[in-house]
């Protein structure tokens, strides 16, 4: 679920720079646990671009950007 406060703002993807992971907040699951990233830890993409994130090495998080998912929203790229 998109946030729209910051540091979210109302962005889709969301990384956790810590972890290097990026998340899709239109199909995020429990298991991400986006309310408990540092705030100092947390990315956003411009205009909503997976590319972008991984273009900076940001893996995808395994819950909310599976094969399924990502092959849906492939369009970002």
């Amino acid at each position: 679920m998109r946030r729209k406060y910051g540091p979210f703002s109302s962005e889709r993807f969301v990384a956790d720079a810590n972890m290097m992971v990026v998340h899709d907040l239109d199909n995020e699951k429990g298991e991400c646990e986006i309310d408990f990233i540092d705030h100092e830890h947390i990315r956003t993409f411009s205009r909503d671009r997976l590319k972008t994130a991984e273009d900076q090495n940001y893996a995808h998080c395994a819950y909310c950007i599976n094969a399924e998912s990502y092959i849906k929203h492939s369009w970002y790229r």
